[in-house]
């Protein structure tokens, strides 16, 4: 259409224009400009790390997962635990029941008798179906590799001790079902039990069914289920495990439509009708489920295994010169601009942290890598902080050595760096081309600033510190620590829990009012002043006021960059 016609020639022609702007850019040798290649690699250091840890560690587990989601395995296991014996003789005892089961022994009896886990051991080890995410890693790992009918070779070690597994049978999933149900109890109308009459009433209705009459009118007048029997007996959807083990096991083993014969368990008779099912639900709809899962109990030691694994790969060696420095040091030093002119900057400045690949990595490198980063900046250079900034710093260092590797060959990354290199390249040339080349007539500026000063304003404005704390009772801590003459600034700056990145180490400075309800209190104190503990949304505050700035006009300097933009407009 005529639309679509102008819609491809608008684009071309921007196109050909962006085109035109690289093909200058590099004329101009940005592909060369060590400043503008310096950015383009912190950019690569700053999304290359989480980039290569979402696409090559998590989305790869957390699909997996999903796809083991969708079967069910019966599973029953023999745990020997190792509390009244050692570690080394409860795997011994395990391999030793794994060869008897290997030879033809009976695995439930063994169950019975060996197995420390006694709720299962009583059902010869049956500890029900199980899917993906129920289960801790180690055991997971385990029945998802055994075939049904077998047991896995060896051991497994888990924090419980050394289980034998075994997996029954397998599956494919349903989620959920729909079903009704019709609950006979076994008391009589004097509440007395009487098991053979509840049976019998059991047995009368289940025949009444078989004839054709209708499920929900007989849950109706018969159910004693009360909450369900309003209801027809519907008790809406289910999933594994949400009812006694006997109902589960019958109702899921129907197809819809379909009626249950008489059901035993511990509240009476049940008959149960499955109205529905659903399906497993798609990866997207499931997949901030499986990350929580994989976030919580599978990704630290998926990390600590990959980072082990580059260690190896990169002959990865850790220096401890710089610790033993750091441990010797009594200089009050903090991680950011302050340690680049301490003495201890001039005794670390010499010695590497580490080696890759046989290069050194100076301390230097590893202080700008890390001064900027949260719970570091700021804080002081102790053996803690420093241990906790090297972990990060670590694992960042070592995951670079994977990008390096997938920089080339992976599209997606290849891409995303084109991306960002050729917008630095049309940023720099704009600023080149445009702005450097803008001419401000100072005198027109302060014209325009005196015809307009009037609209240029300071709203009331505040500078405090703020100890931020969950709990009222850790507050109540350093409010007893500063009336015994502790500094607010230093108690701040160590123990404040709130983090922005405009608030450094509490202070908040000159801050409208308005903006927070900690800035509106502050400005109704005096300077130099300590609240009391008061409550701020979740949590508790108390505030120390270091200055106050009533509404005023702004100076020229101040409001230079209004003006500046308003000139420029």
């Amino acid at each position: 259409s005529p639309k679509d016609s102008t819609d491809l020639s608008d684009f071309l022609k921007l196109y050909v224009n962006f085109k035109m702007k690289l093909r200058d850019a590099e004329d101009r040798g940005f592909s060369t400009n060590s400043d503008i290649q310096k950015e383009v690699e912190n950019y690569k250091k700053e999304v290359g790390v989480p980039y290569y840890i979402e696409k090559y560690v998590k989305d790869p587990a957390i699909k997996k997962l999903y796809n083991e989601s969708k079967y069910e395995l019966r599973v029953s296991h023999i745990l020997i635990r190792p509390d009244t014996i050692s570690l080394a003789a409860a795997k011994k005892r395990a391999w030793s029941i794994i060869r008897k089961i290997n030879n033809g022994a009976d695995f439930a009896k063994l169950a019975k008798k060996f197995s420390a886990d006694k709720r299962s051991a009583v059902n010869g080890g049956d500890i029900y179906w199980l899917t993906a995410g129920q289960t801790i890693p180690e055991f997971e790992k385990a029945i998802y590799a055994t075939e049904p009918g077998h047991i896995y070779p060896k051991p497994v070690k888990t924090r419980f001790g050394y289980h034998i597994i075994k997996v029954a049978a397998k599956q494919k999933r349903v989620p959920k079902i729909k079903v009704s149900h019709i609950l006979i109890d076994y008391k009589d109308d004097n509440g007395k039990v009487d098991t053979a009459a509840a049976l019998a009433k059991a047995k009368k209705i289940k025949a009444q069914l078989d004839a054709g009459a209708d499920f929900g009118e007989l849950a109706l007048m018969n159910s004693e289920d009360k909450s369900s029997a309003v209801n027809r007996g519907s008790v809406g959807l289910i999933q594994r495990r949400m009812m006694v083990k006997p109902f589960d096991e019958a109702a899921f083993k129907l197809k819809v439509g379909e009626t249950s014969g008489i059901v035993q368990s511990k509240f009476g008779f049940h008959i149960s009708k499955k109205l529905g099912e659903e399906n497993v639900p798609t990866f997207k709809q499931e997949k901030k489920h499986f990350s929580q899962i994989y976030e919580r109990r599978d990704f630290p030691t998926a990390l600590k295994n990959l980072l082990a694994q580059i260690k190896a790969e990169t002959n990865y060696k850790k220096f401890d010169t710089v610790d033993n420095v750091i441990k010797a040091n009594t200089e009050k030093v903090t991680f950011g601009e302050s340690y680049w002119s301490s003495k201890l900057h001039e005794k670390l400045e010499p010695l590497s942290v580490c080696s890759i690949n046989g290069q050194k990595v100076s301390s230097d490198y590893f202080f700008k890598s890390v001064q900027g980063l949260p719970h570091i900046n700021g804080f002081a250079v102790n053996k803690k902080i420093f241990d906790n900034a090297y972990s990060k710093f670590e694992k960042n260092i070592l995951i670079l050595q994977r990008v390096k590797k997938i920089e080339n060959t992976d599209a997606e990354f290849k891409q995303l760096m084109q991306d960002y290199r050729d917008g630095v390249y049309v940023f720099r040339l704009q600023d080149q081309e445009v702005w450097q080349k803008l001419k401000v007539d100072s005198t027109k500026l302060h014209s325009l600033y005196e015809k307009n000063k009037s609209k240029y304003q300071w709203a009331n404005r505040v500078s405090f510190y703020e100890l931020y704390r969950y709990k009222k009772d850790s507050i109540k801590v350093f409010v007893d620590s500063l009336k015994n003459g502790s500094d607010f600034v230093a108690l701040t700056a160590r123990h404040t829990k709130r983090k922005k990145k405009a608030v450094k180490d509490g202070f908040y400075n000159l801050v409208n009012v308005k903006s927070t309800e900690m800035a509106a209190r502050a400005f109704t104190m005096k300077q130099g002043e300590v609240s009391e503990p008061f409550k701020v949304g979740t949590g508790w505050s108390v505030i120390k006021v270091v200055e106050k700035s009533p509404s005023h006009q702004k100076s020229y300097k101040e409001a230079l960059p209004e003006v500046s933009s308003l000139y420029h407009e």
